[in-house]
């Protein structure tokens, strides 16, 4: 369960404390602008012995990701990667409007560059300083375009299995993801131009290298698998034929006995007929055992 920015005014005070679920709807000042009907709805669709990841997403958050890591030390962290041209369109877009809370009336195009080059050397120096195991970098269009091999990508990273309801869930609601995007003004030429000569490359070609990095250990993983599986196939098969040779086995061995005692059973019946007519208790004794010898012989089989 992931809330939408619910603590993104503290980072640096989040800890695992904050999210029970009694927590996260004790909404208190300074800790987020986000109405509390969003996380009530969130909450009331979860059941609390179920959950087994319980986390936040805001953008922010990618400034802080050291004290993040101190406060939360089993933490994993999901960065997305996107492209410098969508935020500085998207940052853009939204100063545009006075009304817009966060960028209004701000040079939005300038944030927005900023704020990705801080984002990729952040994430950089996070990962380089030992915490690759614990953190992930998505590609922005991969997450929405490429969901069948992003799925399982999330799935190795945090542990989890994503069952077909989850899977249909994400196809479908990727499906529309052009047109249903907030629509925005394409970059001037010479906003187009300053990307490209503010932008930090080295971060940049620093993270795409290990977003292909990543998979190609899913990759891997996948195919080492695939081998474990024909192996494992293999060494079940081998066991299902042993067991066949074995009853086979037991079933020509049961037979052999069973013809034997039928043979025996030839040789005293007329014995049998005439003990039993003078009632001989040792006699009954004999030929009850036999009788035993023979239901057990033919069970087996």
């Amino acid at each position: 369960m992931v809330c939408r920015e619910r603590y993104k005014f503290i980072p640096k005070k989040i800890t695992p404390e904050l999210f029970t679920f009694e927590r996260i709807l004790d909404y208190r000042e300074g800790e987020t602008n986000l109405p509390r009907e969003y996380h009530a709805n969130l909450l009331g669709k979860k059941e609390p012995g179920k959950v087994e990841w319980i986390g936040d997403k805001a953008p922010g958050y990618v400034k802080s990701l050291g004290a993040l890591q101190k406060n939360n030390p089993n933490a994993r962290f999901v960065v997305m990667h996107p492209p410098i041209e969508e935020v500085a369109e998207s940052y853009d877009e939204r100063s545009k409007s006075p009304d817009d809370p966060w960028l209004g009336g701000k040079d939005g195009f300038e944030i927005g560059l900023i704020d990705w080059n801080v984002a990729m050397n952040n994430t950089r120096d996070f990962i380089e300083a030992g915490m690759g195991r614990r953190t992930l970098i998505i590609d922005y269009r991969d997450f929405f375009e490429r969901n069948e091999t992003c799925i399982p990508l999330v799935s190795r990273f945090l542990g989890i299995e994503f069952d077909d309801r989850i899977r249909d869930v994400w196809r479908r609601l990727t499906r529309n993801f052009e047109k249903e995007r907030r629509p925005k003004d394409s970059l001037s030429e010479e906003q187009k131009a300053t990307l490209q000569k503010r932008k930090d490359h080295a971060a940049e070609e620093w993270a795409l290298d290990r977003i292909q990095k990543q998979w190609d250990e899913v990759a891997a993983e996948e195919r080492d698998g695939a081998s474990d599986r024909d192996v494992q196939e293999g060494w079940r098969e081998v066991a299902e034929e042993l067991m066949r040779m074995e009853v086979a086995a037991q079933t020509a061995r049961s037979r052999r006995l069973e013809r034997r005692i039928e043979k025996l059973e030839e040789k005293v019946r007329p014995e049998r007929e005439r003990l039993s007519l003078v009632r001989n208790p040792a006699a009954r004794k004999l030929l009850a055992r036999l009788d035993r010898v023979r239901v057990k012989v033919m069970g087996k089989r």
